[in-house]
């Protein structure tokens, strides 16, 4: 990507193995995106997608992009994404949200999805981002990046919505 870095994290409503993200079956986990330029031209990002986990369905309304503006002001806004199978994607008003190395200026994509209640606890991938960028094509980026998410059993049976069990012998 030339000098454009791209970092992503979750976080759970849990702690998975060594701290990585997790969550409970039925929960929500955030992953954040964030867009920076390490040296050389300033970049504007015109188009963002967020590949969550397979399964995982967008927390409506959870979509947020920050930005720093043309006069290093710390700018945060709703968007409303299109959401697709398994994607979310959003796109830069005007010519595109800037990225630059000095001063730092980056780009950060927040969007929340929820553990789907038929899960099972186990490992899955935490999905991925692809972007577009002013000037060098489509669809760069990574629908994978190999970030493990936890899923856990919930805090109780009864918060899968289930209010007796029958044990036979």
């Amino acid at each position: 990507m030339g000098n454009i870095s791209v970092v992503r994290g979750g976080l759970g409503d849990v702690y998975g193995l060594g701290a990585r993200p997790a969550v409970r079956i039925g929960g929500d986990i955030t992953f954040t995106t964030t867009f920076s330029v390490r040296e050389g031209d300033e970049r504007l990002v015109t188009r963002i997608t967020d590949h969550g986990p397979a399964g995982f369905e967008y927390v409506p309304g959870s979509a947020t992009v920050e930005y720093r503006d043309a006069s290093g002001a710390v700018q945060r806004e709703s968007v409303t994404p299109e959401v697709g199978a398994g994607a979310v994607t959003v796109r830069a008003p005007g010519t595109g949200w800037p990225l630059s190395a000095a001063p730092a200026k980056g780009v950060v994509l927040t969007v929340t999805y929820r553990a789907p209640l038929l899960s099972i606890p186990s490992e899955v991938d935490g999905g991925g981002v692809t972007f577009d960028v002013a000037g060098r094509g489509e669809g760069l980026g990574w629908t994978a990046m190999g970030l493990p998410v936890d899923v856990n059993l919930p805090k109780s049976v009864d918060s899968l919505g289930s209010s007796s069990f029958i044990f036979g012998s």
